[in-house]
């Protein structure tokens, strides 16, 4: 190897170590220097949410609502933070509009039963108001609360001329959500209430249907089960509320009761003559029964 090799080698060997000791200087720098600052969001704040959908004018349940952790810097005025709203407070209130699950709820949709606009509130849009009398019989006892679904059972006597009147007890609105019990939108759970009033949500329709059923007859409720009744949430993830129907109506006479039903007047409480065969008219809401003459 002659001179000029050598010198070659060593300039490569000075080039190699000068940059490794650089780099090694660098490394040993950036650890010993400042950490970068670790952004941290604070969730110290619990905002009030939907638990579960919630139609526009549902009637608020301790169930329906819960707290939810929420970044403090993400908190709108308008919410209802944990510490400004009471749960018990909240319970009997109506929602304006619909919200999701998890949805925080604000406080221009949210009115009290003391807020004006309440009951117009309350009305899922379309739906009508209507009370009617109830008793401790035909209220279910005081087991029917608001937001409970109950069917309308109307019970009336069919005049048949020389015939026996005839007792008829028809089921003619379905589904039909309770608004309030006497004055009360809230109630306390677990313990029957006597009310002398309900007041119940239909269509125009049917608060027709209603006046006409007052006057026929008693008017009775029939309590649904919950599973029977709930409000679904469509394929567009908006809630559908439940609404009541009044489509075949069903009915029984008193002749499906008891056979003396069609017993000659003054005869009910022996042996009665031979009666042809009767048939059941029903021409709308009015049912009527007519021999068919065949022995």
């Amino acid at each position: 190897m002659n001179v000029r090799s050598l010198i070659l080698v060593v300039a490569a060997l000075l080039i190699a170590v000068v940059t490794a000791f650089m780099a090694r200087s660098l490394m040993s720098n950036r650890d010993d220097g400042p950490a970068s600052p670790v952004v941290q969001v604070a969730i110290d704040k619990k905002v009030l949410v939907a638990a579960r959908p919630l139609p526009a004018g549902h009637i608020l349940q301790a169930e329906d609502l819960k707290w939810q952790p929420w970044p403090e810097d993400a908190v709108h005025e308008a919410y209802l933070p944990e510490g400004e709203a009471d749960l018990a407070d909240m319970t009997g209130k109506v929602v304006r509009n619909a919200f999701l699950a998890g949805q925080p709820l604000t406080r221009d949709a949210v009115v009290g039963p003391q807020d004006r606009g309440f009951m117009a509130a309350v009305l899922t849009p379309g739906m009508r108001a209507i009370t009617v009398s109830i008793s401790p019989t035909s209220g279910v006892a005081g087991f029917v609360f608001p937001g409970d679904r109950v069917d309308l059972v109307v019970t009336h006597e069919v005049d048949r001329g020389d015939a026996p009147v005839l007792q008829v007890a028809e089921t003619v609105v379905r589904n039909v959500r309770i608004l309030a019990i006497d004055q009360l939108v809230a109630m306390e759970p677990g313990a029957p209430q006597l009310g002398q009033t309900a007041t119940l949500e239909v269509t125009p329709k049917q608060v027709e249907k209603i006046n006409v059923m007052q006057s026929l007859g008693g008017l009775s409720l029939s309590l649904r089960p919950l599973a029977d009744s709930a409000d679904t949430v469509n394929a567009d993830n908006e809630i559908v509320a439940a609404r009541p129907i009044d489509t075949a109506p069903s009915f029984t006479t008193s002749s499906e009761v008891t056979r003396f039903a069609n017993a000659p007047r003054g005869s009910r409480g022996g042996a009665s003559a031979p009666r042809s065969p009767t048939v059941v008219v029903v021409r709308g809401s009015e049912a009527t029964v007519a021999q068919t003459g065949a022995q």
